[in-house]
Formats: structure tokens, C-alpha cells, sequence
């Protein structure tokens, strides 16, 4: 496999710069493709049945409903266009909703230790070098992020690995 990755890969830098990542991701879809066809030939047919079904139990786990809005799952589903941007737009509440709850999870935890740890003086020392209020906004946690799901609405559709392989 890591041979058939490397012949995939080895033209790269004949590829236009601003095709690569179609490049990457076409040719990811074909080596996964591939790596299927070899788990299908070497898997009992309840075993890859299994690894199928721990497929998404991971995805689900790692990206919760956003899982449920990527092309692959969706497809399976049968999800609509409609539904689609359902989960979408509701996966990305939640993260906002689950960002702020973890802010305030950890300025509670912080203001909990340097309570219990530094005195007053040293608090007041500490504010003194911290200085006035500086919103910063907050990084996304990449894996809330839907760009593996299905496209925020007015964003270009991403191919699935199904439609990169039926293009070559």
C-alpha cells in the first residue's frame, strides 16, 4: 500500500499548484478506494461488515452529527439538501454552544486554582500584569469543524470519494 502511495504521489510536482488539493483529494479517494477492494478480499463478510459499523461509530464519536451531514453518511442516509443544511447549521450551534460552555469551564477552573494557590497580593500583582480586557477570538476546534461534513450553505460542494473515482 505505501509503495502503490508512493507511485500515486511521485507526479506531484508536474501538478498545477491551484489543482493540487483536487489532485489530493482524488487520489486519497483512489488509494482508500483500493485499500476497500483488499479489506473486501481478505475480510469474512461479517468481519468487514463489522469494520464498517466501527467506521462510524468512530465518525460519529469524533465529529458527532456533523458525521451524519458528510457526503458518504448523508448518501447512505438519504438524507435531502434540506436536511443536510439542517445539520449543518444545528452542528454549528452546538459547537458555538459547546465553545462557550468550555470557555467558562476553564476561566472557573483557572480562577479556582490561582484562588487556592496565590495570595491576594500576588492575585492583584497578576491582574496588574494581565492589564485591561483584550477580546481574542477563540480558535475553532477543528474537529467541530464542518469542512469534512457537508458545506455551509452558500460554500461549493465537496466531491465524495464515489464521485472522484467515477471522474477519471
Amino acid at each position: 500500500m505505501a509503495k502503490r502511495r508512493r507511485e500515486l504521489y511521485s507526479s506531484v510536482r508536474s501538478i498545477n499548484p491551484a489543482k493540487i488539493s483536487d489532485y489530493f483529494r482524488e487520489t486519497q479517494a483512489l488509494i482508500q478506494d483500493e485499500a476497500e477492494d483488499r479489506l473486501k478480499k481478505i475480510l469474512l463478510p461479517h468481519q468487514y461488515k463489522r469494520l464498517a459499523e466501527l467506521q462510524v461509530k468512530m465518525k460519529m464519536r469524533s465529529q458527532g452529527v456533523g458525521a451524519l451531514a458528510g457526503t458518504d453518511m448523508a448518501d447512505l442516509l438519504g438524507l435531502s439538501d434540506d436536511q443536510r443544511e439542517k445539520l449543518a447549521k444545528k452542528q454549528r450551534e452546538a459547537a458555538a454552544e459547546l465553545q462557550k460552555k468550555v470557555d467558562e469551564i476553564r476561566k472557573q477552573l483557572q480562577d479556582d486554582i490561582l484562588s487556592d494557590v496565590l495570595t491576594s497580593d500576588q492575585r492583584k500583582k497578576l491582574e496588574g500584569l494581565i492589564g485591561s480586557a483584550y477580546n481574542v477570538k477563540p480558535r475553532q476546534n477543528p474537529l467541530l469543524n464542518l469542512r469534512r461534513g457537508a458545506p455551509a450553505k452558500g460554500e461549493p460542494s465537496r466531491p465524495s470519494a464515489k464521485t472522484s473515482k467515477s471522474s477519471k
